[in-house]
């Protein structure tokens, strides 16, 4: 799978509101910087639900604003982890 940056994805309008389920994440510091998109919904319960049917155990989970991610104005974003359920 192509490794996007992080910013590429943030900065393209087409993404605002989406949310991203992201594995191979490269890091900065603290900043998010590449990942591979596993795939990507307005809607986290059918994003959620599409991941779990595809047996994808776990994967970082970013929303992408409406706001362009620049060093001025640092983005917050909600960061979730989908784990399958124990057995």
């Amino acid at each position: 799978m192509k490794k996007n940056l992080w910013s590429d994805i943030v900065n393209d309008k087409a993404n605002a509101g989406k949310w991203f389920a992201l594995t191979d994440c490269d890091y900065d510091e603290e900043k998010l910087k590449g990942c591979v998109v596993v795939d990507e919904d307005s809607d986290l319960a059918a994003l959620e639900e599409r991941l779990a049917a595809k047996g994808i155990e776990s994967c970082l989970i970013k929303f992408c604003g409406e706001e362009q991610e620049s060093s001025e104005n640092p983005r917050i974003t909600r960061v979730t982890i989908v784990n399958k359920p124990q057995k």
